[in-house]
């Protein structure tokens, strides 16, 4: 058997359909890193932030702070490390590709007498 996946298929339509559903399915997991990336690298930043102000608020006494803009400022510093964790755990949560089911499903070759190939071009929605 060879090793190019494009050569096990028995038509060319299906292996042209096999390949760009693997391009889509990688471009949309280094989205989904790129993302998870930024959200981390902003609570990081954010938590830095977050401590160089209460650092500075403890040194000065507070003299060096309005209070409003201090509760306004720290308000959205908060907000923001609460967006990047809720980023972050949301993208973890994303399936791209087959389920552990379909997986499954292929191992037992149950596809209802349909070819494997054809119920994953038809499961991809092609």
């Amino acid at each position: 058997m060879s090793d190019d996946p494009e050569l096990a298929w028995p038509e060319r339509r299906e292996a042209v359909t096999y390949r760009e559903v693997r391009e889509v399915l990688n471009s949309q997991r280094r989205i989904v890193s790129d993302i998870d990336e930024k959200a981390m690298r902003t609570v990081r930043l954010t938590a830095l932030l977050v401590g160089a102000v209460l650092t500075a608020w403890n040194v000065s006494d507070g003299s060096l702070f309005h209070r409003e803009l201090l509760v306004v400022g720290g308000g959205a510093l908060f907000v923001s490390i609460v967006a990047g964790l809720i980023t972050y755990s949301e993208s973890r949560d994303l399936v791209l590709g087959p389920t552990g089911t379909y997986v499954e499903q292929l191992i037992r070759n149950g596809f209802h007498g349909r070819p494997w190939n054809e119920d994953h071009l038809h499961t991809t929605g092609f």
